[in-house]
């Protein structure tokens, strides 16, 4: 009879724990709000590519005065694009242009946080850019274009923008010969 009393109280004790951690961990951490964009998709005809873009961040694009992409912020300051592309004219892989991003990074004190890569034509970095911003390189790249976006955002909209950002490096295409 003791030893089943013993049982309960140790159930009751454990399930105690439980609710409390269940009410520290509910209280203690912030919910993620999710962000609420319309999407749009930005096709450039120099270079044959396309990216699907949160136009409710960035706007519709103004294309730069040669054609090669555009640029943008968000009202705020807080969030900031750019989109390009260029004749791969020196036979770039994406792994060497990944190695040469790296290399770069490293000397300019950037810290990588996450590498994301599909052999020879595609990869994706986050890093951080300075002590509250994050940023996202995306590069896709053939034998005779590259295209690419970076977007810099707060360090704090991390949680919040990572399925947008998701959807973007998943995105980003070349999808037609260049003119």
């Amino acid at each position: 009879m003791e030893t089943i009393t013993r049982h309960k109280k140790r159930l009751i004790q454990i399930g105690i724990v439980t609710l409390n951690l269940t009410l520290f961990f509910s209280v203690f951490s912030e919910p993620v709000q999710a962000l609420h964009l319309n999407w749009a998709t930005y096709q450039n005809a120099r270079f044959g590519y396309d990216l699907e873009y949160p136009e409710s961040l960035f706007g519709t694009p103004q294309e730069s005065d040669n054609g090669d992409g555009w640029s943008s912020s968000s009202p705020d300051g807080a969030y900031r694009l750019r989109v390009f592309g260029g004749h791969n004219i020196m036979n770039d892989t994406a792994q060497s242009l990944l190695q040469e991003f790296l290399t770069y990074a490293k000397e300019n004190g950037g810290t990588v946080e996450d590498i994301q890569s599909r052999g020879d034509e595609w990869f994706a970095v986050t890093f951080r850019s300075g002590e509250s911003d994050r940023a996202v390189m995306c590069v896709v790249v053939n034998e005779d274009v590259t295209a690419q976006f970076e977007l810099i955002y707060p360090d704090s909209e991390a949680k919040r923008l990572a399925p947008a950002i998701q959807r973007m490096t998943g995105n980003l295409t070349l999808a037609r010969p260049p003119l």
